[in-house]
Formats: C-alpha cells, structure tokens, sequence
C-alpha cells in the first residue's frame, strides 16, 4: 500500500494525562494498555488504518474499504484489534469503545485481561451481531464488517491450527513483548479457555504484591 502515509503515535504527540485511564497505565508502565486508548482515540479523532507492529501485509486492503468499520476474529474466538479499518472519523463503534477507556481509573482494575482490548471489542459487538459462528463474515449493512480468522490472524497462538487461504490479508505473530512472566502464563490460560484460573493467578499475585509494599 505505498501511496498510504504511515503515522507512528509516541510520547511525543500523545497526550498521557487526558484522562484517568491512559495516565495511570502510562504510570504503571502497561504500555498495552496505553496503547489501547491511543488507537481508539485517534481512530475516533481521524479515521484511518491502524495495525500492531508485529502485523505484516501480504496484500492491499483497498477491497475491504467499503465498509465503515472492518475488524477479524483471532484465535481465541475473541475480535482482535491487531488491524482496524475505520473508513471516516467519529465512528459510533469507536465511540463506545473510547466512551469504556474515559469511564475506567486503570488502577482500580485489578485482572487486566478483563480490559483487554479483544475483550473490550467482543463485548461491544455481542449486542449487535451474532458471535456464534466466527467461521464466516459477519456484517451489519455497510457499517460493520468482521472478518474469520484467515483474513488477518491465520496464525494460532500455538503456530499447530495456522489457516492461510486465499483470503489473507495479513499476518499477525503474536509477540506479546510488552508483558510481564505474570501476564504471559495468564494470557495463555485466556487464550486456551482457562481464564478463570487467570483471575485466581492475578489475586494471588497481587497478595503477594501487597506484602511485599507492606514491608518495605
């Protein structure tokens, strides 16, 4: 896509105090989480494509542009956020996922990977689409479109269920850099369906947390 102009967002044109949610994950250094709003915010703001950086392009989106707003589901059965296309600013989708960030005090959350943002997304989508079959794409007229696996997530997290097809437009490789060993072993547990035992895996970590500050 050479005749698209690519914007890197950083410290340097972010505004990290805007609300509750992006300062206190800014200063707990969960820079996912940072991210997070940053994408939605400006996606909101301007339109536009936006993609992780450990998303590679094996071809142009300019087919998928018809609709205004175009996401895929991962591995997990969740929508992803790896790419979104949101064809003109001030989408009502983002809208309600920003409108979620500038309601939450990050510090008051205590398993992250409740807030993750492929939850955040499945939730606002499950009362407007049905979520049951992922296998095909689901659409809303010209406002939504969500595309199956193949499309932008072929790869598993386990790299054993990899789904390349004519469809793919992208690859995402999960690098997942940015988190701790505490977070790692916890989105394994949600990404195998075992996410509750993440919950009991977060409040243990956080007791000993607690002691830990205590005796300091």
């Amino acid at each position: 896509m050479p005749d698209y102009e690519i914007k890197l967002w950083s410290e340097k044109n972010v505004d990290l105090e805007e609300c509750a949610f992006i300062k206190e994950a800014y200063e707990n250094k969960k820079w996912a989480f940072v991210a997070d709003y940053v994408r939605t915010k400006v996606l909101y703001e301007q339109g536009g494509i936006y993609m992780d950086t450990d998303m590679e392009l094996t071809k142009s989106l300019e087919p998928l542009m018809t609709e205004d707003f175009v996401i895929g589901v991962e591995d997990s059965g969740y929508i992803a956020a790896g790419l979104i296309i949101v064809k003109n600013k001030k989408n009502k989708y983002i809208k309600k996922m920003l409108d979620f960030y500038q309601s939450k005090s990050f510090n008051e959350i205590e398993d992250l990977f409740e807030i993750s943002i492929p939850k955040v997304l499945t939730n606002i989508f499950k009362d407007d689409v049905d979520l049951s079959d992922t296998s095909k794409i689901i659409k809303i007229n010209k406002e939504l479109a969500i595309y199956p696996r193949d499309y932008f997530y072929p790869l598993s997290y386990d790299r054993k269920n990899n789904i390349f097809t004519e469809n793919t437009y992208g690859i995402h490789y999960y690098d997942a850099s940015w988190i701790s060993l505490t977070s790692k072993i916890s989105l394994w547990l949600t990404r195998h369906k075992l996410g509750f035992l993440s919950k009991y895996l977060y409040s243990i970590y956080n007791i000993f947390k607690k002691q830990k500050k205590e005796n300091k």
